[in-house]
C-alpha cells in the first residue's frame, strides 16, 4: 500500500487507523480464502481437476 497508493497510506498513518484498516484488509481477505477454499472442496474429493487453458 505504501508503494502504491502513498497518499491514503499516509492520511491512514497520521489518522491513526492504518493498523486498523490493514487488520479489516486481512479479515476480509481471510474469509474471502475461506470461502474459495469451500467451494473447491466438493472438485477435490471427487477428484476433478480443472485446469485453465491458455487464451
Amino acid at each position: 500500500m505504501k508503494a502504491n497508493y502513498r497518499i491514503i497510506y499516509y492520511n491512514y498513518l497520521t489518522k491513526g487507523t492504518l493498523n486498523k484498516h490493514i487488520a479489516e484488509v486481512n479479515t476480509r481477505a481471510e474469509e474471502m480464502f475461506q470461502q474459495s477454499q469451500a467451494c473447491c472442496v466438493p472438485f477435490m474429493q471427487s477428484g476433478s481437476i480443472l485446469v485453465s487453458g491458455a487464451h
